[in-house]
């Protein structure tokens, strides 16, 4: 179970995968990139309240889940969340531009700047939407939908400048162009 202070919890959007005891890890984690597709959603066994068995843990979100995985059998448990659609090496594919999204920026947007929405299926999509719109200085880009698009909101400033407007929205992520 854990959160982090932008709002990022353990919920059933982790994917995690048990080992019992004497197997090894080093089959899950190949290489850094190791697809986890095949691993099975987290299971949630109960909220960070004081109606759970364990009650209520100290400077951890009430929205974060223990997790685990249908079978309990397991003796060591390993769970990972994709956070960004983003490949790891942008500037080699678009040298036009580049936009950037810190750990920070998960889980806010920049609202009342919007100029244009889009559906689009990825957050490369989104970029490209912004750089050919000579007005796009930043994007909110919606990383957490069951759907097969996601919106994309262009806007015609960067969280610089108007940090006030720059709010949490759970599910979004807010990008800048550097």
């Amino acid at each position: 179970m854990g959160s982090v202070s932008n709002g990022l919890v353990t919920d059933t959007r982790w994917k995690c995968f048990g080992l019992k005891s004497g197997e090894l890890a080093r089959n899950l984690f190949w290489r850094k990139t190791a697809d986890v597709s095949h691993w099975p959603q987290a299971f949630a066994i109960h909220a960070n309240r004081g109606d759970s068995p364990w009650g209520k843990t100290a400077g951890i979100s009430e929205d974060a889940f223990w997790i685990s995985t249908v079978e309990e059998d397991h003796s060591k448990l390993f769970c990972r969340r994709r956070l960004s659609d983003l490949p790891p090496v942008i500037t080699e594919k678009l040298s036009e531009g580049i936009f950037q999204a810190t750990i920070d920026d998960v889980g806010y947007s920049l609202r009342n700047h919007t100029k244009r929405h889009h559906q689009v299926h990825d957050v490369m999509d989104c970029f490209e939407k912004c750089l050919a719109d000579p007005q796009c200085l930043s994007f909110n880009f919606e990383h957490d939908s069951v759907l097969p698009t996601r919106k994309c909101e262009l806007n015609g400033v960067t969280k610089g400048q108007d940090p006030r407007n720059y709010v949490r929205r759970p599910g979004y992520t807010y990008y800048d162009r550097v």
